[in-house]
């Protein structure tokens, strides 16, 4: 029995290490916390946090939105390099360039050239976290939210505005006794800002800040969520916190609309988030959400416009080929494939062909049919037999022996791979190790069941021996005794 548990041991072990090996890149490890930005239809930009104190620099990475994916295996790409700060805050620029800056270090990344690029410090030495930043994309001001609390809990805020184009900061003066997030709406050209106390508030550059009268029933007050403009700044959307639920400001009327709490991914603190034409997406944790701004609905597909939903999954989708194989085939590159057909022919015979097609490597493949038949009482000429498989192919003719097709007819055939992270032959090989190896454990775990209920029948025969015998020496006892009345039996 214990060399059945370390084999089951064994193909465990082995089947994890071949189902993980699936996975083309591990999934980013995210923290509770990071800092992120977007680019409506490109992608979201995400910068975790290092720790306090730690040289190690933050995981950057975007999640791709130029393609359709499932919430289950969403698209990311790396982003290389990375500075090593702790609360940051990030925006893209109206260049595309990505800023992230904390306490007064600010560093842009080149979203065409993937550098990144120290542009300037702010000599502030201070204790303030840059929480938040916006950018207004008509003058390509980024507007950075930084807050500090004291010992006793007071909080200071205040805003800078930073020009990307002749990097510069200026500190706007303006100060905020709360904690709270802001999005740049494009529609009011103005910085809503959302306040665990304060609510609503409205800047605008030209006046400062104001109050926000809005209508209907605002957010409950929370940290960590995410706030960022929708449809052109028309709408501004926050998620967030432990709450799960998610709130729709339209920025014309400054109504609130509540939408359905999610499910799945469950609520989120300090998660990454944008919106990408309809789709409001959030990763945080190990989970992706995709929520439908049109449809008012969590969704588990992220689609691009015009596209089919992809299948769900937890690993990349393996590639498959498609092909056109005639009898005779030359391929052309970036396909193997080979073609076998093997019919017997009367005097009539429609002959049906077996096509299989891997995508590999460029090569060229020559096959020859022959076609056989049994030879009839009178000479006839047998009638052309076209041959096919699932897609189109040339025909042959079947004379009395034999007949052998011409090389030089041969059509180019054309291969159209899927791309992802495998290709199909080492799909292929990992599904069928993979299958061996679930195979096998189901082999182990059969053999074990059969094996203990083998025992158990065992242990219940030797207890049923065990009585009879014990039943059987008591009664050996009793014999050769007799009682007072000459019977055979215990003596009293």
């Amino acid at each position: 029995m214990n060399t059945l548990l370390s084999i089951a041991h064994v193909y465990t072990f082995l089947l994890c290490i071949f189902v993980s090996s699936i996975h083309a890149a591990p999934r980013p490890a995210l923290p509770s916390v990071q800092s992120s930005a977007f680019t409506n239809g490109q992608a979201i930009y995400v910068l975790t946090n290092s720790p306090a104190g730690s040289a190690t620099p933050g995981e950057a990475f975007m999640i791709d939105l130029t393609v359709s994916w499932s919430t289950s295996s969403p698209v990311y790409k790396p982003v290389t390099g990375g500075p090593s700060l702790w609360d940051r805050s990030v925006s893209i620029s109206s260049d595309q360039s990505w800023l992230a800056m904390a306490h007064g270090l600010m560093y842009l990344y080149n979203i065409q050239s993937s550098t990144w690029d120290e542009i300037s410090s702010t000599n502030d030495t201070s204790l303030a976290q840059d929480i938040h930043a916006a950018t207004d994309p008509d003058t390509g001001i980024i507007y950075v939210l930084r807050q500090s609390t004291s010992l006793r809990g007071n909080v200071n805020g205040y805003l800078v505005s930073i020009d990307t184009k002749t990097r510069t900061v200026q500190n706007l003066n303006s100060t905020l006794q709360d904690h709270g997030y802001i999005a740049w709406s494009a529609s009011r050209k103005s910085l809503l800002y959302f306040g665990r106390v304060s609510g609503l508030l409205e800047y605008k550059p030209s006046s400062g800040w104001s109050p926000a009268s809005s209508i209907g029933l605002p957010p409950s007050p929370r940290s960590g969520a995410c706030f960022v403009p929708a449809h052109g700044g028309t709408k501004m959307i926050l998620f967030g916190t432990t709450l799960g639920d998610i709130y729709i400001l339209d920025a014309a009327t400054l109504t609130w609309t509540k939408g359905p709490r999610t499910k799945a991914p469950g609520a989120r603190y300090g998660a990454a988030c944008g919106v990408s034409n309809d789709d409001f997406v959030i990763w945080s944790g190990n989970a992706v959400g995709v929520f439908n701004l049109k449809e008012l609905k969590w969704a588990s597909n992220y689609l691009v416009p015009g596209s089919t939903p992809p299948p769900a999954t937890n690993v990349p989708i393996i590639a498959t080929t498609s092909a056109t194989l005639p009898i005779n085939a030359t391929a052309t590159p970036t396909a193997t494939l080979t073609a076998t057909v093997s019919p017997t022919a009367m005097t009539t015979t429609t002959a049906a062909a077996t096509v299989t097609a891997t995508a590999t490597t460029a090569a060229t493949i020559t096959t020859t049919t022959s076609i056989s038949t049994p030879a009839p009482p009178n000479p006839t000429t047998v009638e052309p037999a076209p041959v096919t498989s699932e897609e189109p192919v040339s025909t042959t003719t079947a004379p009395e022996d034999s007949v052998t097709t011409d090389p030089a007819e041969a059509a180019p055939v054309t291969a159209e791979p899927g791309g992802s992270f495998l290709s199909s032959s080492k799909g292929a090989q990992v599904a069928t190790i993979a299958g061996a190896v679930v195979g096998g454990l189901a082999v182990v775990i059969g053999v074990g069941l059969i094996t203990l209920r083998v025992q158990t029948r065992r242990r219940k025969a030797q207890a049923v021996n065990e009585f009879f015998r014990n039943a059987g020496q008591q009664q050996h006892s009793y014999a050769g005794s007799y009682d007072d009345r000459g019977y055979p039996g215990r003596a009293w």
